[in-house]
């Protein structure tokens, strides 16, 4: 609770403007459990209570104890709520929580100039990174450094565009694994509501190649991109005026690792891609299922998906196996699977690999865009430095 108070702080005084316009746009339901907040505050008008007392003061100076008590509540959420595997000492007061979160908008508006707004979180990371070019030789780094910058910079354009029709046909293919997994599943869609013009089993598998060819041709110059910036990124904090090369020496050995794990993680995010798209339709049967009586067509249709997931998931998790995760809360060496999904998978409940799915995606997908955000401010930061730009 303190940290959402904090974050309200933050925000342009329009957005809190904005939030109180929609509560008073809020209106309970027949079935809500609960009045909505402009209803309780209606309520308590209505009464015309001369009240207690009055004070102009936040409503937490009311709470004894109010940041242990946000501390107990934060926990309740992510243990009972978000079903997060947490223990209760890896909580951060709100103070070291909002210097990370303002570190963490840093990095990312780094990341967005870096790559132009176009970072493909998809795009392959060459795990090159174990070894430093020679700080010593200076001009040498200054001249590859300045071929990858051009090579970005004559790139900008054209990744931009490409990142748009990537997206693009990134949600199609998802529309068309829905497709494909409900007419498997036997239900009668409408085509046109998934961006399909004919739903028959036969044609369906040409739409989804169609899509994922066109994926792969937007792949192609985000790809460029990225690997130019990876290249860019390992020479720039080598980049520093002589006398300095030693410290600079540190800051690589402190960057090195964050390449690394970039790398094994690029090499699992396309089978994370599917993961979702699987999840999703998995989601949208179980759902469906809720809804209908016993079916056995459908049945079948939802252990083939589970599998397929339980499947996918286990690859992810053999690829990432003993990597270690490489930010700072982590001092008891927590892996990448330890963070991506600690819990045992029930590969015998539907459900529950959809949420496994669900959680494994999610969490690979934002630690990737970390990963390279941090590398992009650090490179950025030395590049200043270095004064080049």
């Amino acid at each position: 609770p303190a940290a959402v108070v904090r974050t309200l702080e933050q925000q342009p005084k329009n957005i809190g403007e904005k939030i109180e316009k929609d509560m008073e746009l809020q209106r309970g339901e027949w079935f809500d459990t609960h009045p909505t907040d402009i209803e309780r505050i209606e309520n308590a008008m209505q009464e015309k209570a001369a009240g207690i007392f009055q004070v102009e003061l936040p409503a937490r100076s009311l709470l004894k104890g109010f940041s242990e008590m946000s501390g107990d509540s934060t926990y309740s959420y992510y243990r009972r709520q978000l079903m997060f595997d947490v223990a209760k000492s890896q909580l951060i007061p709100e103070e070291e929580f909002t210097v990370a979160a303002d570190e963490q908008r840093s990095h990312d508006s780094a990341l967005d100039v870096f790559f132009s707004g176009a970072f493909s979180v998809y795009a392959p990371i060459e795990n090159n990174g174990s070894s430093a070019p020679n700080v010593q030789q200076q001009d040498a780094i200054v001249q590859a450094w300045k071929k990858h910058s051009d090579l970005m910079r004559s790139l900008a354009g054209q990744a931009k565009l490409a990142y748009r029709r990537f997206g693009e046909c990134e949600q199609k293919l998802n529309n068309i694994v829905l497709a494909r997994t409900y007419v498997h599943a036997g239900f009668n869609i409408d085509p046109s509501e998934f961006g399909l013009a004919d739903a028959r089993p036969e044609t369906i598998p040409q739409a989804e190649d169609q899509a994922r060819a066109r994926m792969e041709q937007a792949s192609v110059v985000l790809n460029q991109l990225v690997s130019a910036g990876m290249q860019r990124m390992r020479l720039a904090v080598c980049l520093t005026p002589a006398p300095a090369a030693e410290p600079t020496r540190a800051t690589w050995d402190s960057m090195r690792p964050l390449f690394e794990v970039a790398a094994r993680v690029s090499g699992v995010m396309l089978e994370v891609m599917t993961l979702h798209s699987e999840t999703q339709a998995l989601g949208a049967l179980l759902t469906n299922q809720s809804g209908h009586p016993p079916n056995r067509q459908l049945s079948v249709a939802i252990a083939q998906v589970t599998q397929a997931c339980v499947r996918r998931i286990r690859t992810i998790q053999d690829r990432l196996r003993g990597v270690v995760y490489p930010f700072e809360h982590s001092a008891d060496q927590k892996t990448l699977n330890d963070y991506a999904f600690a819990e045992s998978l029930q590969t015998d409940s539907p459900s529950s690999v959809q949420h496994a799915g669900d959680i494994i995606g999610e969490r690979l997908f934002s630690l990737q865009f970390r990963l390279v955000a941090r590398l992009a401010a650090t490179a950025q930061a030395a590049e200043a430095a270095a004064g080049l730009h």
